[in-house]
């Protein structure tokens, strides 16, 4: 699998796979906790809510900058199990930075969001 996430949020995109974690810039939590979120992150997550669950452990300013419309242009791309140390070494070789966030599992659809 690969998509782009630069038009949507980080969890909208996630409503195609499972994941763990999530990278983001270190301003982002001071802003976050302050409360600074386009509306759109509100309307993602009443949009595909439902699909989401979320570690009991994550605060509110957390679960929304999950489902924030703005993105950096990021690229999602999944590798199977036995490809992704190779996947890793090609992108590291040619210079582009690549972080495993997650991984799908089976189930029933729905998102689980955990540290």
């Amino acid at each position: 699998m690969c998509t782009s996430v630069s038009n949507s949020a980080w969890s909208g995109a996630f409503t195609r796979s499972k994941r763990s974690r999530s990278p983001s810039p270190t301003y982002t939590p001071t802003l976050a906790r302050a409360g600074l979120f386009p509306g759109g992150a509100k309307t993602n997550r009443a949009a595909y809510g439902e699909a989401l669950q979320f570690d009991a452990e994550l605060s509110d300013w957390q679960r929304l900058l999950l489902t924030d419309p703005q993105t950096s242009g990021g690229l999602l791309i999944a590798f199977p199990p036995e490809r992704l140390t190779g996947g890793l070494e090609a992108f590291a070789s040619r210079g582009v930075g690549a972080t495993v966030i997650g991984q799908m599992v089976p189930g029933n659809g729905d998102i689980l969001i955990s540290r």
